[in-house]
């Protein structure tokens, strides 16, 4: 009997790739012997791609389906999957994202904070993060909280994201005594 995806304990970015190229590939044989050679995708020529050969039923591959999308094969996967977070402080805010129900396939508006050592921020600081992120928000003091600049990204949130985020734009601001160490999501 084969494993099923409530099985699997641990995944890692590569069984979970494997797993949903694998599902994208039945998927689009099941699709395509329905619908008899008149789905979308007409090209029969094999071509090769980073992936290895390719045929009319997938692109760099993940499958084309006349009916079905292919993200519903990361869907199904991810779906059964726990997902599997570093032992830090943004792990564990993803964890309890994750314990609540929050759907990490779908993009979501993600706000990060800087703050800096001396307020007001230099206006070289505050320059180079509108180029990085487009509109920002100035948050003055106010008595009990010191000033911050939040900025926002609309993505899928990962712990990729997070991390490459707040480290770029740190290196961003060091210079001005800039620190991007905190983040958050509505969920």
């Amino acid at each position: 009997m084969a494993a099923s995806f409530s099985q699997v304990k641990t995944i890692t970015a590569q069984s979970f790739f494997l797993s949903a190229l694998t599902i994208n590939r039945m998927l689009a044989s099941t699709v395509f012997k329905q619908t008899k050679g008149n789905g979308s995708a007409s090209n029969k020529a094999l071509k090769t791609t980073p992936f290895g050969r390719s045929d009319a039923f997938t692109r760099g591959g993940f499958a084309i389906m006349p009916h079905a999308t292919a993200p519903l094969s990361l869907m199904l996967c991810a779906k059964e999957a726990k997902l599997n977070f570093p032992d830090d402080v943004d792990g564990d805010v993803l964890r309890r994202l994750e314990e609540s129900g929050f759907d990490f396939l779908k993009p979501t508006t993600i706000d990060f904070n800087v703050d800096f050592d001396y307020w007001p921020p230099h206006p070289d600081a505050v320059s180079k993060l509108k180029q990085f992120a487009g509109a920002i928000e100035i948050y003055e003091p106010d008595g009990e909280y010191s000033g911050y600049i939040l900025f926002n990204i609309h993505q899928i949130l990962s712990y990729k994201l997070v991390i490459d985020t707040q480290e770029n734009v740190t290196s961003l601001v060091a210079e001005y005594g800039g620190v991007c160490e905190s983040w958050g999501v509505l969920s």
